[in-house]
Protein backbone atom coordinates (compact mmCIF):
# COMPACT_ATOMS: atom_id res chain seq x y z
CA UNK A 1 0.00 0.00 0.00
CA UNK A 2 1.22 3.71 -0.89
CA UNK A 3 1.79 6.14 2.11
CA UNK A 4 -2.33 6.98 1.79
CA UNK A 5 -5.07 5.07 0.30
CA UNK A 6 -6.38 6.70 -3.02
CA UNK A 7 -9.61 6.91 -0.28
CA UNK A 8 -8.14 8.87 2.06
CA UNK A 9 -6.20 10.93 -0.39
CA UNK A 10 -9.90 11.87 -1.99
CA UNK A 11 -10.78 12.87 1.52
CA UNK A 12 -8.56 14.76 2.58
CA UNK A 13 -8.71 16.46 -0.54
CA UNK A 14 -12.45 17.03 -0.34
CA UNK A 15 -12.03 18.21 3.79
CA UNK A 16 -9.20 20.79 2.19
CA UNK A 17 -12.14 22.38 -0.68
CA UNK A 18 -14.68 22.32 1.46
CA UNK A 19 -12.73 23.79 4.76
CA UNK A 20 -11.67 26.29 2.28
CA UNK A 21 -15.21 27.07 0.91
CA UNK A 22 -16.52 27.57 4.55
CA UNK A 23 -13.66 29.87 5.26
CA UNK A 24 -15.13 32.35 2.52
CA UNK A 25 -11.89 33.30 0.81
CA UNK A 26 -9.68 31.99 -1.88
CA UNK A 27 -6.10 30.64 -0.85
CA UNK A 28 -4.18 33.92 -1.09
CA UNK A 29 -6.39 34.96 1.76
CA UNK A 30 -5.71 32.83 4.12
CA UNK A 31 -2.86 33.27 6.21
CA UNK A 32 -4.65 37.13 6.78
CA UNK A 33 -7.86 35.66 7.66
CA UNK A 34 -5.81 32.87 9.83
CA UNK A 35 -4.24 36.02 11.87
CA UNK A 36 -7.22 38.17 12.16
CA UNK A 37 -9.56 35.82 13.30
CA UNK A 38 -7.00 33.71 16.25
CA UNK A 39 -8.14 34.57 19.48
CA UNK A 40 -11.85 35.84 18.75
CA UNK A 41 -14.69 33.37 20.27
CA UNK A 42 -16.86 34.87 17.42
CA UNK A 43 -15.02 34.26 14.56
CA UNK A 44 -13.65 30.61 15.74
CA UNK A 45 -15.59 28.89 12.81
CA UNK A 46 -13.63 30.89 10.76
CA UNK A 47 -10.55 30.59 12.00
CA UNK A 48 -10.86 26.98 12.59
CA UNK A 49 -11.85 26.22 8.57
CA UNK A 50 -8.94 28.63 7.14
CA UNK A 51 -6.49 27.09 9.66
CA UNK A 52 -7.26 23.75 8.77
CA UNK A 53 -7.35 24.48 5.24
CA UNK A 54 -3.98 26.21 5.13
CA UNK A 55 -2.25 22.97 7.21
CA UNK A 56 -4.01 20.38 4.83
CA UNK A 57 -2.32 22.19 2.04
CA UNK A 58 0.58 22.37 3.36
CA UNK A 59 0.42 18.70 4.11
CA UNK A 60 -0.73 17.69 0.86
CA UNK A 61 1.50 19.50 -0.92
CA UNK A 62 4.15 18.07 0.84
CA UNK A 63 3.61 14.50 -0.39
CA UNK A 64 5.86 12.80 -3.05
CA UNK A 65 4.71 11.75 -6.37
CA UNK A 66 7.90 11.92 -8.11
CA UNK A 67 10.35 9.36 -9.29
CA UNK A 68 12.71 7.72 -7.56
CA UNK A 69 15.92 9.28 -9.00
CA UNK A 70 14.40 12.40 -8.39
CA UNK A 71 13.30 11.60 -4.79
CA UNK A 72 16.24 10.34 -3.83
CA UNK A 73 18.69 12.70 -5.17
CA UNK A 74 15.56 15.82 -3.57
CA UNK A 75 16.07 13.74 -0.17
CA UNK A 76 20.01 13.28 0.15
CA UNK A 77 20.34 17.38 0.01
CA UNK A 78 17.38 17.50 2.43
CA UNK A 79 19.23 15.51 5.11
CA UNK A 80 22.22 16.78 4.33
CA UNK A 81 20.63 20.40 4.99
CA UNK A 82 18.85 18.96 8.09
CA UNK A 83 22.26 17.78 9.31
CA UNK A 84 23.12 21.43 9.85
CA UNK A 85 20.00 23.03 11.21
CA UNK A 86 18.61 20.29 13.51
CA UNK A 87 19.87 19.11 17.02
CA UNK A 88 21.34 15.55 15.93
CA UNK A 89 20.58 15.61 12.25
CA UNK A 90 17.98 13.97 9.87
CA UNK A 91 18.18 10.92 11.52
CA UNK A 92 16.78 13.01 15.26
CA UNK A 93 14.34 15.12 13.16
CA UNK A 94 12.85 12.33 11.68
CA UNK A 95 12.52 10.43 15.00
CA UNK A 96 11.95 13.63 16.76
CA UNK A 97 8.50 14.04 14.38
CA UNK A 98 7.57 10.43 14.94
CA UNK A 99 7.50 10.40 18.53
CA UNK A 100 5.52 13.54 18.27
CA UNK A 101 2.74 12.35 16.35
CA UNK A 102 2.47 9.68 18.48
CA UNK A 103 1.78 12.32 21.86
CA UNK A 104 -1.21 13.75 19.74
CA UNK A 105 -4.58 12.66 21.40
CA UNK A 106 -7.16 12.60 18.39
CA UNK A 107 -6.56 15.81 16.84
CA UNK A 108 -3.37 17.74 15.77
CA UNK A 109 -0.16 18.52 13.24
CA UNK A 110 3.32 18.25 13.75
CA UNK A 111 5.06 20.98 12.01
CA UNK A 112 8.94 21.18 11.44
CA UNK A 113 9.90 24.77 11.80
CA UNK A 114 12.08 27.13 11.46
CA UNK A 115 12.70 29.13 14.54
CA UNK A 116 13.61 32.85 14.65
CA UNK A 117 14.03 35.67 17.60
CA UNK A 118 11.04 37.95 16.08
CA UNK A 119 13.22 40.99 15.43
CA UNK A 120 12.96 42.44 12.17
CA UNK A 121 16.25 40.76 11.07
CA UNK A 122 14.93 37.01 11.63
CA UNK A 123 18.06 36.16 13.30
CA UNK A 124 17.49 32.77 14.45
CA UNK A 125 16.68 31.73 18.04
CA UNK A 126 19.13 29.19 18.39
CA UNK A 127 22.08 30.28 16.21
CA UNK A 128 23.68 26.49 16.29
CA UNK A 129 20.18 24.53 15.11
CA UNK A 130 17.55 26.90 14.23
CA UNK A 131 15.34 24.26 13.05
CA UNK A 132 12.65 22.25 15.92
CA UNK A 133 9.73 20.15 16.17
CA UNK A 134 6.93 21.10 17.16
CA UNK A 135 3.91 19.88 18.24
CA UNK A 136 -0.36 21.72 17.88
CA UNK A 137 -3.52 20.88 19.10
CA UNK A 138 -6.76 20.97 16.55
CA UNK A 139 -6.68 23.83 14.19
CA UNK A 140 -3.31 25.83 15.95
CA UNK A 141 -0.22 26.13 13.62
CA UNK A 142 3.22 28.13 13.51
CA UNK A 143 1.14 30.97 11.78
CA UNK A 144 -0.35 32.20 15.11
CA UNK A 145 2.41 30.47 17.63
CA UNK A 146 3.31 33.22 20.15
CA UNK A 147 7.21 31.43 19.41
CA UNK A 148 8.34 33.18 16.35
CA UNK A 149 8.98 30.91 13.63
CA UNK A 150 7.99 29.74 10.20
CA UNK A 151 6.82 26.37 8.63
CA UNK A 152 8.56 24.25 6.79
CA UNK A 153 7.34 20.57 6.88
CA UNK A 154 3.70 19.40 7.86
CA UNK A 155 2.53 15.98 9.44
CA UNK A 156 -1.57 15.72 9.99
CA UNK A 157 -1.92 13.77 12.69
CA UNK A 158 -5.50 14.13 12.89
CA UNK A 159 -7.38 10.41 12.58
CA UNK A 160 -8.84 10.73 9.21
CA UNK A 161 -5.49 11.22 7.97
CA UNK A 162 -4.48 8.08 9.02
CA UNK A 163 -7.17 5.80 10.80
CA UNK A 164 -8.72 4.29 8.16
CA UNK A 165 -5.58 3.19 6.32
CA UNK A 166 -3.62 2.41 9.53
CA UNK A 167 -5.92 1.60 12.30
CA UNK A 168 -5.56 1.99 16.05
CA UNK A 169 -2.54 2.20 17.60
CA UNK A 170 -0.48 2.29 14.34
CA UNK A 171 -0.07 6.36 13.81
CA UNK A 172 3.59 5.16 14.38
CA UNK A 173 3.29 3.19 11.16
CA UNK A 174 1.49 6.28 9.50
CA UNK A 175 4.27 8.83 10.63
CA UNK A 176 6.98 6.74 9.66
CA UNK A 177 5.13 5.82 6.67
CA UNK A 178 4.65 9.82 6.06
CA UNK A 179 8.56 9.90 5.96
CA UNK A 180 9.40 8.36 3.48
CA UNK A 181 6.48 10.05 0.88
CA UNK A 182 7.50 13.60 1.81
CA UNK A 183 8.03 15.88 -1.61
CA UNK A 184 12.02 16.89 -0.06
CA UNK A 185 12.48 18.99 -3.23
CA UNK A 186 9.55 21.18 -2.04
CA UNK A 187 11.02 21.25 1.56
CA UNK A 188 15.12 22.16 -0.02
CA UNK A 189 14.31 25.93 -0.58
CA UNK A 190 13.04 26.02 3.02
CA UNK A 191 15.83 24.41 4.72
CA UNK A 192 18.72 26.19 2.31
CA UNK A 193 17.32 29.78 3.64
CA UNK A 194 16.89 28.40 7.38
CA UNK A 195 20.27 26.91 7.67
CA UNK A 196 21.95 29.36 5.72
CA UNK A 197 21.03 31.77 8.13
CA UNK A 198 22.74 30.20 10.89
CA UNK A 199 25.65 29.77 8.91
CA UNK A 200 25.77 34.12 8.33
CA UNK A 201 25.15 34.46 12.40
CA UNK A 202 27.62 31.64 13.26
Amino acid sequence: MSFLSPTTRSLLHGLRADWMRRAKVDAGRLLALIKSTYGRPDRAADHFYAAQSWSLGHFLDGITSGNCMEYRRSRDTAYSLLDVGYPGGWVACRRDMIAAGERVIGAGWVWLVWEWSGTTDIAPRNRQHPLAVRLYSGAASPIVDERPCSPILALDVWEHAWLADYGPGRIRDYAAAWWEAVAWERVIPLLAVATSSKLVND
